[in-house]
Order: structure tokens, then sequence, then C-alpha cells
């Protein structure tokens, strides 16, 4: 039995799976069940636009910030949004953060510094670095800025859902910004 998790999409990736939902082609030659499958995925994700990250509202749960991002964007993001669910394309936000423009929180946010402490600890000669080098050098393999500065520069959509999943109704779509 396989066991674990992918290693994630990188920012480019991510972008380029949010560009082919918003209606971009896919570049690939599609069996008939391959077309239906990106269909049924645009349909069930009619909120996604080419170049705005958007809040998804939902009867079903918290509201989701869907940034197509990539994942290592998404874990620095979702560490200073304080949430810890996250994948490579959207970050569930905290209760506390509902209706609230994510984008601003993550502003006012320090960049994450102790999430680095172990992976910067093993480092390749270590020992002979000052801990805030260390830090930084982790930090730098282990996030991608662009795909975060990109994100953060984008527009912010904002959209509710209701209906049974595969079958769900966007009661709005508006920009925050």
């Amino acid at each position: 039995m396989w066991a674990g998790s992918s290693p994630g999409l990188s920012g480019v990736v991510a972008g380029a799976v949010r560009s082919v939902l918003a209606g971009a082609p896919s570049g690939a030659e599609m069996s008939v069940r391959g077309q239906a499958a990106l269909i049924r995925c645009r349909e069930e994700r009619p909120w996604v636009r080419e170049g705005t990250t958007t809040v998804v509202a939902s009867s079903e749960g918290p509201e989701r910030w869907w940034t197509f991002a990539g994942l290592l964007a998404n874990a620095d993001l979702a560490a200073r949004l304080g949430s810890t669910d996250f994948d490579s394309l959207q970050i569930r936000l905290p209760a506390d953060l509902a209706g609230r423009d994510p984008r601003t929180v993550v502003a006012r946010s320090p960049e994450p510094t102790g999430t680095w402490d172990r992976l910067a600890g093993d480092l390749k000669f270590a020992e002979c670095l000052p801990l805030d080098l260390r830090r930084r050098a982790a930090a730098s393999r282990m996030t991608d800025a662009a795909s975060i500065a990109e994100r953060l520069a984008e527009p912010l959509g904002r959209a509710g859902l209701s209906g049974a999943p595969g079958g769900a109704t966007v009661w709005g779509w508006g920009s925050a910004c």
C-alpha cells in the first residue's frame, strides 16, 4: 500500500492548473473521458478566474483562499494566517479571518522563522554559520517568494457556494479589490 502524500506542485504548475480551470486550453491531447473530467472540474469551480485569487465561502465549511500559488508558497502563507490546512492550490482560513482580506493579514504578519529551525540545523557546515543565516538559507529552500509576491499582488475575488459537492452553485462573485 502506498503511504504518504504527493510532493506538491510548484507555483508555476499550480498557476497552470488555474489557467486551465479558468478556460485556457490544456495543451494536451485528451481522451473523451479526460475531456469530460476537465469539463466537470471547471463546472465545480466556476469562480476560478485567471490572474485572481479567490476566497470561497461555502455552506459546507470554512472559507478557503484559492491562491494556486504552489505548496511552498501556501505553506508560508498558511503559517502567517495561522492555518495548518493547505495544499498546493488553497488554504483553509481560520474562522476568525472570515470575511477579512487574507492579503492584508499576511502583509501585517511577520515571516515565519522558527519553522525552519530543524532544517537550519541540518545544513552542511551549519555549525560554521550564525543561526540567523542558517534560518534564512533554510527558508530560501523551503518557500517560493516569487509565487507569494505574485499572488499577493493579484486582485482578490470572493465567491459563495451552496449545494452538494459536484453540484455547487455560485451564489455570488465579486472583487474585493
